[in-house]
């Protein structure tokens, strides 16, 4: 397996700075103190009760005051770098103080504590700097503490903004002022003035619900950042959703006691999200959450609407609460059954529904130019919800990817078509404590049939695109070959006989005319020979009716006229084959005598053309100089080529002690019968 760093740990691990893990320590403890602090003398003499501390979210803070705190310290002594440690530790502080100002406030009815009035304005406000952050500001920046995108940007933005409209709404007015110490006269808010109450007012309404369509989209961002993470940061930001559901719930639902105690996770769950996201298997906690949760929020929105429906129809407040039941009641199943289907799709992938998963294939295997492989793996990540699919090539090389790289191990499936193996899907595991169940492996084994189609067609068409660009560069040179031979040869041989008729036209003599015109007979014939080569090369003619020896035999007495080299034809019986097989052997072996006739410097050549099992089998030996260090040319390519093309090949080699061989063996293509 290849190790490489992705850009998430990347970002996260970085050089510890010794300065900042000291200020987390000298922040977090005082913030812990100063939490205490304001409990105890919240809960002491002339304070409340602990129920009413609970039902007046005092605890809430007291909570949020000690666990932010001590989070915020242990993470930003393991991540310094890290900015969602200090925004915990912000919140720690903030609500810290603002527990620290209660409780001194009710204290100081008792104690005489000095400084009453600003204690209790600051618990009337500052609290609400951070009542947000976590649903804003925090999903923005996890989990590497910066944010990334220009939307991220954009909400660490707003969500600061309406935080301090809020606070800054709620510093003015007088109601959050006695509300610090209720049942206790503390006279007018310091900042309160009748005229800009309205003022007041109006920012902590904008605020407020600023912040909480800012929070609905950020949590709908989020939920989409997450389907479409690779890991390890879709693990990070499931801890994340994972840990802000419940907090949402509670409070929408008004659950003061089940607020407690999410609370107090919810910090752990970021702690072990930035930190630790691959200690525990979170994708069953994430189904569990996103489901029950989702359930719990429709059942909701079904009772009030059954609850308003049936109260405005009846006007009847006792009717409305059987109705309401009867609604969530024939909804539940239904709804239950819908939704885990699709998180079951959200957060495994298409694993229970194998046909859908091969669905997604069939539009990106019908194009037009064949299956698209790099689509084709993608659509295979998408259904398997792997950070990372691989298809790779008999050679080892990746042929297509989806997804970045991981160091975890994979889920390997070979690729096999009727012709042999055609490659290899490699599937990354989604975490390294997550490798693929049962369920998983049999979708990868279904999805692996139509990925070897896909490879080998892929495969083919990339042979076609080969083979015929090789033809055209064959072609080519055969035909640049053509010309230098017509320039070279007959041009110069009919250029030769045109002046010896315009000698002969101009002599005066007889006999010299006569030996003239003969010169130019013998010129003429020697022109018609080669001629007459230069079209056997061509146009094999005799092939038509399936006789290949004769072809040979054919081209031989051509060149033999010749007088250069002596070649010799020695042909054994052969069955009926295919058009295509004959002409690709008789184009190999006039290539290869042509070779001995201009290169070789040989005397003679045998040219052996056999029937051994499926294959035929042309040999050409000549007894020249060799192959030494000469350069492949063009010949050698197109015999290399006429072979393949009929699936067969060519090897060239020195014969001892000099001269020498071509063999050739290529497979009977046995003729059709009609």
């Amino acid at each position: 397996m290849t190790t490489v760093s992705t850009p998430a740990a990347t970002a996260m691990v970085r050089e510890p700075r010794i300065g900042a893990r000291w200020i987390g320590i000298a922040c977090g403890v005082p913030v812990i103190i100063a939490s205490v602090a304001g409990a105890w003398l919240a809960h002491g003499p002339g304070g409340r009760s602990l129920v009413g501390m609970m039902h007046d979210n005092v605890i809430n803070n007291v909570v949020n005051g000690i666990v932010f705190g001590g989070v915020a310290m242990v993470l930003m002594w393991l991540r310094p770098a890290n900015r969602v440690g200090w925004l915990l530790m912000y919140a720690g502080a903030v609500n810290a103080i603002a527990i620290l100002g209660e409780g001194w406030t009710l204290a100081s009815y008792d104690l005489s504590l000095p400084g009453r009035s600003l204690m209790a304005w600051l618990g009337s406000w500052l609290w609400a700097t951070a009542l947000f952050l976590g649903a804003t500001v925090l999903p923005a920046i996890y989990p590497t503490g910066r944010a990334t995108t220009r939307l991220a940007r954009w909400v660490v933005r707003l969500g600061w903004v309406m935080s301090v409209l809020f606070a800054a709404g709620l510093s003015g007015l007088d109601d959050a002022y006695r509300g610090v110490a209720p049942g206790h006269h503390l006279g007018s808010n310091p900042l309160s003035h009748g005229h800009f109450q309205p003022v007041f007012l109006g920012a902590a309404a904008v605020g407020v619900v600023g912040s909480v369509l800012l929070s609905a989209v950020t949590l709908g961002w989020t939920v989409r950042r997450l389907a479409r993470a690779a890991s390890p940061e879709r693990e990070q930001l499931a801890w994340l959703v994972v840990s802000v559901l419940p907090v949402i719930l509670a409070a929408v639902l008004g659950l003061p006691v089940v607020l407690f105690v999410v609370t107090l996770l919810t910090t752990v769950t970021l702690l072990v999200g930035v930190v630790r996201y691959q200690l525990f298997d979170i994708k069953l906690i994430l189904r569990s959450g996103l489901l029950y949760g989702a359930l719990i929020g429709l059942a909701a929105c079904a009772y009030f609407a059954a609850v308003a429906a049936a109260g405005l129809a009846s006007r009847s407040s006792a009717v409305s609460p059987f109705f309401a039941a009867a609604a969530i009641a024939l909804l539940a199943r239904p709804a239950y059954a819908g939704l885990s289907r699709w998180i079951s799709r959200f957060v495994y992938g298409d694993r229970a529904e194998p046909a859908r998963a091969l669905g997604r294939l069939g539009p990106v295997m019908g194009g037009a130019l064949g299956p698209d492989l790099d689509a084709v793996v993608a659509a295979v990540a998408e259904s398997v919800r792997s950070p990372c699919v691989e298809v790779v090539g008999t050679d080892g090389q990746v042929l297509a990817r989806a997804g970045r790289v991981q160091a975890h191990s994979a889920h390997e499936v070979g690729l096999s078509r009727d012709t042999g193996e055609v490659g290899m899907l490699r599937v990354c595991w989604r975490t390294p404590s997550d490798p693929p169940s049962r369920a998983d492996r049999a979708l990868i084994d279904a999805l692996a049939v139509p990925v070897a189609v896909a490879v080998h067609a892929t495969q083919l068409a990339r042979d076609v695109e080969e083979s015929r660009a090789r033809v055209i560069e064959v072609r080519a040179a055969e035909r640049s070959r053509l010309r230098a031979d017509l320039h070279d040869g007959v041009g110069p041989s009919l250029s030769g006989a045109a002046l010896g008729v315009e000698a002969a036209l101009r002599s005066e003599h007889p006999e010299r005319t006569r030996e003239i015109l003969a010169v130019v007979h013998g010129e003429m014939k020697h022109l018609v020979r080669e001629i007459r080569c230069l079209i056997s090369d061509l146009d094999p003619a005799g092939l038509e009716h399936g006789r290949l020896h004769e072809a040979l035999a054919a081209h031989a007495e051509v060149v033999n006229a010749l007088g250069a080299v002596r070649v010799a034809v020695d042909v054994d019986a052969l069955p009926s084959v295919g058009l295509p097989v004959e002409v690709a052997v008789h184009r190999i072996a006039t290539e290869a005598i042509t070779n001995v006739v201009r290169h070789a410097a040989a005397s003679s050549a045998q040219v052996s053309l056999r029937c051994d099992g499926a294959c035929l089998v042309l040999e050409v030996r000549d007894d020249g100089i060799g192959l030494g260090s000469s350069t492949p040319g063009v010949g050698r390519a197109s015999m290399s080529e006429r072979a393949r093309s009929v699936g067969g090949d060519v090897t060239i080699t020195d014969r001892h002690p000099h001269g020498t061989q071509v063999l050739a063996r290529v497979p009977l293509l046995r003729q059709e019968q009609g």
